[in-house]
């Protein structure tokens, strides 16, 4: 029983994990250094709305850095952005290529 529910719980991990790839294969749309903090422009894009909602990862080992993707609902990304957090602000790495992320970076 712990392996069906352990295969249940990264099941839409793995099933969106391909298509995240894609972005980086290709350079991305554009790349701002905001003086916001990775809270502040995080909050921002969640609030994006004509995409849905993004899901957001993060990782205990990467505790400066998110990713954002947005899906289409059938498992293939539409679009991701990269947040970094720096001394100064955050860097984001935009694929979305719409323009609330500029205005999100305070561009």
């Amino acid at each position: 029983m712990r392996t069906i529910a352990c295969l249940i719980a990264f099941a839409p991990a793995a099933a969106i994990a391909g298509p995240i790839s894609k972005f980086d294969a290709r350079p991305p749309a554009a790349i701002y250094e905001s003086t916001r903090t990775i809270e502040q422009v995080e909050r921002c894009l969640i609030d994006v709305g004509k995409y849905g909602l993004p899901n957001i990862y993060r990782q205990p080992d990467r505790p400066d850095f998110e990713m954002l993707v947005w899906s289409s609902g059938t498992a293939t990304a539409i679009g991701r952005v990269d947040l970094l957090r720096l001394q100064t602000g955050t860097r984001v790495t935009d694929w979305l290529d719409d323009k609330q992320v500029a205005a999100c970076a305070g561009q």
